[in-house]
């Protein structure tokens, strides 16, 4: 009960206080049909009613956790990113070694364009798994834009050990290699990668100043 209180005082699942069923457990076949009604209104674009199923099938005792989700993914749609963050810090909670909540949080803080909310979501999601390449990819990233080229650098690295053939990686540590004055290591990284896509632009480019005497 608890719990369930703490979506309501929260405002993730508000609308509990609108649906008319009492908070406790119903039947496994009237909670799966909730369910099943969130995602046909989501399928049809009623976001709003997606959440009020989702807030029903909670207070039929359903599991808080795939409510919380649920009401992260909905309200991730609907740009509601307060929403949307507290349903997944939530479902976080819940779930400590689980993987997609963290996502979540990360999709939301990117959708805001909040360079900071980003940077620490993403760090959410490499404490559960290091390898993450969109939360490597998202640092990099931002790093870059902070003209950290070294650290910037050092997250496109650890995508290129994983990911060896990746673009995006070799074209990120080229060009970081480049700012960082190490010519000779970024030709490597042009040379690679445009074997691997010869059109790209932005990798002749590179390779040509990194040849540049």
């Amino acid at each position: 009960m608890k719990r369930r209180h703490f979506l309501l005082n929260a405002g993730l699942l508000g609308l509990l206080l609108a649906c008319p069923l009492a908070l406790g457990a119903e039947p496994a076949d009237t909670r799966a049909g909730l369910w099943r009604e969130s995602v046909a209104a989501e399928r049809q674009g009623a976001l709003d009613e997606g959440v009020r199923k989702a807030a029903a099938y909670l207070a039929a005792g359903g599991e808080e956790y795939l409510a919380a989700m649920r009401a992260g993914w909905l309200n991730y749609q609907k740009k509601d990113w307060p929403a949307a963050s507290t349903a997944y810090r939530r479902a976080a909670q819940l779930r400590a070694t689980s993987l997609s909540p963290r996502l979540g949080l990360l999709n939301v803080a990117q959708g805001m364009g909040d360079t900071k909310a980003t940077a620490k979501a993403a760090e959410g999601v490499l404490q559960v798994e290091p390898t993450n390449y969109r939360a490597l990819t998202a640092l990099a990233a931002i790093e870059w834009e902070n003209k950290d080229y070294r650290k910037s650098l050092s997250y496109y690295q650890r995508l290129e050990t994983l990911y060896p053939e990746d673009p995006d990686a070799l074209s990120g540590a080229g060009w970081c290699l480049l700012y960082c004055g190490s010519k000779r290591d970024a030709k490597i990284c042009f040379e690679r990668l445009l074997l691997i896509k010869p059109d790209q632009k932005y990798a002749k480019e590179g390779y040509d100043y990194s040849n540049a005497r």
